[in-house]
């Protein structure tokens, strides 16, 4: 089965798309997608988060990402993600893996895409102060919206992956279906606040 939930095959190399439509104008962005789709790939990520760093960046990429689906009438050539949760920018200690903050994530999401519903929702951090109970039960009500096809996590330990599938599984609800760690060659820290 599928993990992404979709009547196509996903391609082993995914597009990232977090400078489209800010660092990496719309047209660029277009033709990037134009090859990247026309030498087989067929999945995109994108975030609620992406080119909010950027002077006017605030949903570009999501925004771009929608347009060239609907221009090049590809939905249902695409697997077509993006995530939610990530802190905002001037406030990264404030986790925000509730169910209001992710539908308003979401929300937004849909409507700068363009779509009513997305492959794979990513939850682009961890609240580790929440228990993963309440994280999953939250995206099963989102899954349950038919809005979202299945869910990743993005920056996440191990062990809250492990312990958020091990109750998914016990409550007989969808557990994460892949992993997005967060990984560079350049040093960072991930700063967020335990409660």
């Amino acid at each position: 089965m599928n993990p992404f939930a979709t009547r196509i095959s996903s391609s082993r190399i995914i597009l990232g798309t977090a400078s489209f439509g800010s660092n990496i104008p719309r047209e660029e962005a277009f033709a990037v997608m134009d090859a990247y789709l026309d030498a087989g790939g067929n999945v995109l990520d994108t975030a609620h988060v992406y080119s909010s760093w950027e002077p006017n960046g605030v949903g570009a990429s999501e925004r771009t990402v929608g347009a060239w689906i609907r221009s090049r009438y590809v939905r249902d050539r695409i697997i077509l993600g993006t995530k939610g949760g990530h802190p905002d920018l001037c406030a990264m200690d404030r986790a925000r893996c509730n169910l209001e903050d992710l539908r308003q994530d979401l929300a937004q999401s849909l409507e700068r895409l363009q779509v009513e519903r997305v492959d794979i929702y990513w939850l682009h951090r961890d609240h580790p102060g929440l228990p993963v109970a309440a994280i999953m039960d939250n995206l099963a009500e989102l899954h349950r919206s038919n809005r979202i096809g299945c869910f990743g996590a993005s920056n996440w330990m191990p062990a809250r992956i492990e312990a958020a599938n091990a109750y998914a599984q016990q409550a007989g609800i969808q557990g994460f279906v892949a992993n997005q760690p967060g990984w560079s060659l350049a040093a960072h820290a991930i700063r967020t606040r335990s409660t």
